[in-house]
């Protein structure tokens, strides 16, 4: 795993984790990359963009804890099922909502993508506009409070990753 600055923008490899998944293992948030290491600390809002290459199966972990040791999260799996579906679990050993998104990552060039969680609605979407291009809508009838954010490539895919925020890296 390495990460680069720039003048606008944060750029993260991670390398692939294995067969590692909410479903799968109990502690999963120990096979992903806290972005509160880079500066991405506290999130504060209710959304985030990024840029994703990767052939399958990339994760994003929302958490109630910055450092994101804390049984109480959201998972995203992205390109999941052989790039055919975005997966979504809300805690350990659970599968709260899936949708069909037949080749959403690729392996040589960016995808851009988002992710929300206000007032319990839980959505993803292509593009660099939030609430546009909506892939994955779920409505949590208890949601959490998110303060941290982890990355993670698994089942044989690494990922490249690139965050910016109003212009601004995270850092």
């Amino acid at each position: 795993m390495f990460a680069v600055y720039s003048s606008n923008s944060l750029r993260i490899s991670t390398p692939n984790q294995g067969s590692v998944d909410a479903d799968a293992v109990v502690n999963v948030y120990r096979f992903y990359t806290k972005l509160s290491t880079y500066g991405m600390s506290r999130m504060s809002g209710t959304s985030i963009t990024f840029q994703l290459k990767s052939c399958q199966d990339a994760a994003v972990l929302l958490s109630t804890a910055e450092d994101l040791v804390s049984p109480n999260f959201y998972e995203f799996f992205l390109g999941g099922a052989g790039n055919t579906m975005i997966f979504l679990s809300k805690m350990h050993g659970t599968n709260d909502a899936d949708a069909k998104s037949p080749n959403l990552l690729d392996c040589k060039q960016m995808t851009s993508l988002w992710l929300s969680w206000e007032n319990g609605r839980i959505k993803a979407g292509t593009g660099s506009v939030v609430d546009q291009n909506v892939l994955l809508d779920w409505t949590d009838a208890s949601p959490f409070d998110i303060k941290g954010m982890g990355i993670m490539s698994a089942y044989g895919s690494s990922g490249e990753w690139i965050f910016t925020v109003e212009g601004k890296c995270y850092y």
